[in-house]
């Protein structure tokens, strides 16, 4: 079997592009990549169209010179992602070629739209895949009431290989007792990720155990006001880390006791989540994305419906005074995520799909 993924131009950076760099060597079948994609300032215009022409002349003359049996797509759930690699799939279709189309993400602000406004050239650029992969059951639920009938997977994310040999190599750290507890936050820093919600409910907990600390990693446009918010409440106990990532990123996971996360935000499957849950930390979540198929409450951590800082706290406050249970959380996320998010169990999961909609007598989309 020959495969021709599509990903982001090597320069990009998010989600996709992120994926596509972990899987790379972790195949059994051939897999080509493909670039496409914004390589400027992301702005719309004659730039991007023409961009978008070449990419598709470049792309049909890969495919017309590869003996390729499956195409895999990862559109963005957003409209410049999926009118661009819309395009994509109907050329694979016409060369002949299964598609198979890997949505990360789901924003049901933009679903909202894209049912009142474009609902029809969405059906017309992707129904002819031969099967779509998801990150959670509710949105493969919700692509099923756009009316697609073929098969729809849902698949998962892979943790960077780098980063999961840096968890299995490093002995874990026995849980902290007493008063020392450390709580970590690391995402791109924008409000929908809960960071006003987070830093709210760490100032309740520190208020009542003054041997509380916090992290925040990572940068984004809100972090100038998540620093405002920390000074007005008077927490000397918030370190603001900025951006981390390879040995800094191990630190930070490494130190820590929890991770938070109570993002409200359009999640897919929230890499950090499974990050953390590699290095053997009991988590706090609620149940965005995928996190609502698979994370086990009590098991995992501690999962809620709730944005209330007093219920961040509360969790907070319990994990804390449970040394021997945030250690045996912490052994099952550990095995959890290493068993289900590696590189190769990832890849194992796309080369199922692959040979499924390749199958001899498999009906073509």
């Amino acid at each position: 079997m020959k495969v021709l993924m599509l990903a982001p131009d090597k320069a990009a950076q998010g989600g996709v592009a992120a994926f596509c760099a972990t899987l790379r060597d972790a195949f059994k079948v051939e897999v080509d990549y493909f670039y496409s994609g914004a390589r400027d300032d992301g702005r719309y215009g004659p730039r991007t169209v023409l961009r978008a022409s070449a990419d598709y002349a470049r792309f049909a003359r890969t495919l017309a010179a590869g003996r390729y049996d499956v195409v895999h797509v990862n559109p963005s759930f957003l409209i410049g992602a999926l009118t661009r690699d819309a395009g994509f799939v109907r050329l694979a279709k016409a060369f002949g070629k299964k598609a198979v189309v890997f949505i990360h993400g789901w924003d049901k602000s933009f679903e909202a739209k894209l049912r009142a406004k474009w609902l029809g050239l969405f059906r017309f650029g992707y129904f002819r895949a031969d099967a779509f992969v998801v990150l959670a059951q509710d949105f493969k639920s919700r692509l099923r009431t756009m009316g697609y009938r073929g098969p729809i997977h849902v698949g998962a994310t892979a943790i960077e290989r780098s980063l999961l040999e840096a968890s299995t190599t490093l002995s874990p750290r026995p849980p902290r007792g007493g008063s020392a507890f450390h709580v970590l936050f690391l995402s791109r820093i924008v409000k929908e990720k809960g960071i006003e919600e987070a830093i709210k409910g760490f100032g309740l907990l520190q208020a009542a155990r003054p041997g509380a600390t916090m992290t925040v990693a990572g940068d984004g446009p809100y972090l100038g006001e998540a620093k405002k918010l920390a000074e007005a409440l008077g927490l000397a106990g918030v370190a603001f880390a900025g951006y981390v990532s390879g040995g800094r990123k191990v630190e930070e996971l490494r130190r820590a006791d929890c991770y938070l996360f109570p993002s409200f935000h359009g999640e897919g499957m929230p890499i950090s989540v499974l990050e953390a849950m590699a290095f053997g930390l009991p988590v706090i979540t609620r149940p965005v994305g995928a996190l609502a198929d698979f994370f086990e409450d009590g098991a995992m951590g501690y999962l809620t419906e709730s944005r209330s800082p007093e219920v961040l706290a509360e969790l907070m406050g319990k994990m804390m005074d449970d040394p021997a249970g945030r250690e045996r959380m912490g052994r099952y996320n550990r095995e959890y995520a290493r068993g289900r998010f590696s590189p190769s169990a990832v890849a194992a999961m796309l080369e199922a799909i692959y040979a499924d909609v390749t199958r001899p007598g498999r009906a073509a989309a």
